[in-house]
């Protein structure tokens, strides 16, 4: 049985790790996205919507689409990334090193 000797002094603040919880959570969301839209059949220009299941902390999910990066109806199980939370979550994933590209490209 291990024990865990962090003092409080060490623990990170609330505000931190629900920060965290919130870009972990938008970061996952991108990774697991999918689409029921046909790219050949989208007019020109046309942006993709991309969707993902939405079994995440319902804090952070909330959080995400009060900033607009994400939105959903209660009703759904999956949410819809904006284009802002798409943005928003390569900018996370490079941030940490991670290479995200988006579907369809390499």
């Amino acid at each position: 049985m291990t024990s865990d000797l962090r003092s409080k002094e060490n623990e990170p603040n609330r505000d931190e790790v629900n920060q965290l919880i919130r870009d972990l959570t938008l970061m996952l969301l991108y990774l697991t996205r999918w689409t029921d839209d046909k790219p050949k059949k989208l007019p020109p220009g046309a942006r993709v919507h991309w969707r993902a299941w939405r079994g995440h902390d319902w804090g952070a999910l909330d959080q995400l689409k009060e900033e607009g990066l994400i939105d959903f109806s209660y009703r759904a199980k999956s949410v819809w990334l904006s284009e802002k939370g798409e943005r928003e979550a390569l900018r996370l994933l490079d941030a940490r090193g991670l290479r995200a590209t988006r579907r369809g490209e390499g």
